[in-house]
């Protein structure tokens, strides 16, 4: 994502506003990986998860608040089903909330 915002077909670099706006939204998505990273050790995976996907799936452009709120409650809710019934791991459950 970054190489395509800072060059174009022709290999030159470009600064246009739509390359800054795409460099912006990958700094963003990192920095909100970084965060919920941190957050899973204090939250738990089924608290954070949710409110990241949301986040992340906004950041992309959808707009639908319908599609986002079933992908960011449905989603990490299969992934702890899947996990635990498949491979019997434990996905982080946080130390701030029991």
């Amino acid at each position: 994502m970054m190489a395509s915002a800072l060059r174009d077909d022709s290999g030159s670099r470009v600064w246009s506003d739509g390359a800054k706006s795409s460099l912006v939204k990958v700094g963003a998505v990192f920095a909100l990986t970084l965060l919920y990273v941190q957050a899973l050790k204090l939250i738990g995976f089924s608290w954070v998860s949710p409110a990241f996907m949301a986040a992340v799936i906004v950041l992309l452009g959808v707009r639908d608040w319908r599609l986002i709120g079933a992908t960011a409650v449905l989603f990490p809710l299969f992934l702890t089903y899947f996990f635990w019934f498949s491979f019997q791991i434990i996905l982080p459950e946080g130390s701030l909330l029991p």
